[in-house]
């Protein structure tokens, strides 16, 4: 019994202060023009980017990727980020700004994604602008799809049809795997032997373990009243 709540005590405190497990970041970017190869799209070109512009300055790097359009249909970037796609979880995020115009909003892109083209990647937080020159982080996840890996990361976004808009895209632009609580994997390796050595013993009946009061029956005695 002792050694089986030694155990469970050991297992709890384990689970409890165990950290997360922490992974360098697979892919990461500044987001500089020279950083990796650009593929423009809808007349974007090397002209888009530049330091500090209208108060707004780089949010990493040298260079932002800044534009004010009027009308945004088809205009995008393949931005090439490096790294190894590994069939994982990543959670991704770059950095997004207003400098002169409205801002645009998560609804004005048509295609917005951090890993590559077939995989899914899922927007779990992307606040609005508003605020000009100041930077917002995005962030979400990406899942691969199994003929992705292998492949270097990408980042690509293209806008749908807007108008009078403006953007500055930055970063750092990164994609980390998923992280996994240490709890989770260290108790499954521990899970076998804590089973094995530290069982609570078996619950045994039998006279050993029992304690019987045997009370003896007597006759009942019923005197008769005299007078």
């Amino acid at each position: 019994m002792r050694k089986w709540i030694f155990g469970a005590m050991l297992g709890l405190l384990t689970s409890i202060a165990a950290p997360t497990v922490s992974l360098a970041a697979v892919a990461e970017s500044d987001f500089d023009r020279d950083t990796g190869a650009n593929t423009y799209l809808g007349g974007f070109g090397e002209f888009n980017w530049v330091g500090t512009f209208q108060g707004l300055a780089p949010n990493a790097g040298s260079e932002a990727f800044l534009s004010a359009f009027f009308n945004a249909d088809g205009l995008g970037l393949i931005k090439d980020l490096g790294g190894t796609i590994d069939d994982k979880p990543y959670d991704v995020s770059f950095y997004i700004a207003s400098y002169a115009n409205d801002p645009v909003s998560f609804s004005d892109f048509t295609t917005l994604h951090i890993g590559a083209q077939g995989g899914t990647t899922i927007w779990t937080s992307t606040p609005e602008i508003t605020l000009q020159d100041t930077w917002f982080l995005w962030e979400g996840q990406y899942r691969p799809a199994v003929d992705e890996v292998g492949q270097p990361f990408v980042f690509e976004f293209q806008f749908g049809p807007t108008d009078i808009y403006d953007v500055g895209i930055d970063g750092p632009i990164v994609a980390t795997i998923v992280p996994v609580p240490a709890a989770i994997w260290l108790f499954g390796c521990a899970l076998g032997v804590l089973g094995r050595l530290s069982s609570p013993p078996p619950i045994v009946s039998g006279p050993r373990y029992s304690r019987v009061v045997r009370r003896e029956s007597r006759p009942s005695v019923h005197r008769r009243a005299t007078r």
